[in-house]
């Protein structure tokens, strides 16, 4: 005896396609964000590093003082992470301004490192919803300790 199995018609052909099309986009989309999350966290990681190295040099290199805008340029410049990242924008908000030469003992080397950084992969929303640069900044502060 044979069973016959009555479909209507209907065939099951494409419907992995359709569930394909269904899943492969929102996992695009996780996956981007991964990417673009992995690239600006290494980023802000290179910023902290330039900016706190930039501030030890500027209290340990007293002679010649060392040029603290130019050591975080380069110190950041020499990441991988600089590839979408904007020009460093370097403040110093302590008491010594930009060198320790001829401070009080005690006073404070800060330095403040900004930079605008663009996503790797472009979202396909709009800037409300997830914007298509972020603003990162760093602060470093030593103590000087010499006249």
């Amino acid at each position: 005896m044979r069973w016959r199995i009555r479909n209507n018609g209907r065939t099951e052909r494409g419907a992995a396609a359709v569930e394909f099309a269904f899943v492969v986009i929102p996992l695009l989309f996780i996956i981007c964000m991964i990417v673009n999350f992995g690239v600006i966290f290494a980023q802000q990681l290179s910023l902290d590093n330039a900016t706190r190295a930039a501030a030890r040099a500027g209290v340990v290199d007293t002679d010649p003082p060392a040029d603290v805008s130019a050591r975080a340029e380069d110190e950041f410049a020499s990441t991988i992470a600089r590839t979408s990242a904007g020009d460093l924008d370097i403040t110093f908000p302590g008491d010594a301004g930009d060198s320790c030469e001829g401070s009080e003992f005690g006073d404070m080397l800060a330095v403040r490192a900004e930079v605008t950084t663009d996503v790797v992969i472009p979202w396909i929303f709009p800037d409300a919803v997830l914007p298509d640069s972020f603003d990162l900044e760093s602060e470093a502060a030593f103590q000087c300790e010499f006249n």
